[in-house]
């Protein structure tokens, strides 16, 4: 359990936006399945699927800025700082992508 919130940590506040978009997405979903979606939730499901690598680049951004600040501080070793901004890259470029998938896969599921 400690790991996963040391993953959720890392990925600071742009994990927690991906986590509301993959919500989103999966409400829009479990909707489609009980036969309510209508044009303007579909709608409402491309948006969010595109939105997500994009929230995902974003903290992939913020990461490496975050490194490379630490970076100039103290360029003789890697720092904690260095690794945390590493770390927020990848998994929120990680959970930008997963999210995405999971939304082409949802917009692809049959409809009533």
């Amino acid at each position: 359990m400690s790991v996963i919130f040391a993953y959720w940590r890392s990925g600071g506040t742009v994990l927690a936006l991906i986590a509301v978009v993959a919500a989103a997405m999966l409400y829009i979903a479990l909707d489609a399945l009980m036969g309510g979606a209508r044009k303007s939730h579909l709608a409402l499901l491309r948006i969010l699927v595109t939105t997500a690598p994009l929230l995902g680049l974003f903290g992939t951004v913020t990461g490496m800025i975050h490194a490379f600040r630490a970076i100039s501080v103290d360029m003789r070793s890697i720092t904690p700082d260095i690794a945390h901004g590493i770390a927020t890259a990848l998994i929120t470029t990680q959970a930008g992508l997963v999210v995405a998938l999971l939304g082409i896969a949802l917009g692809r599921m049959p409809r009533r």
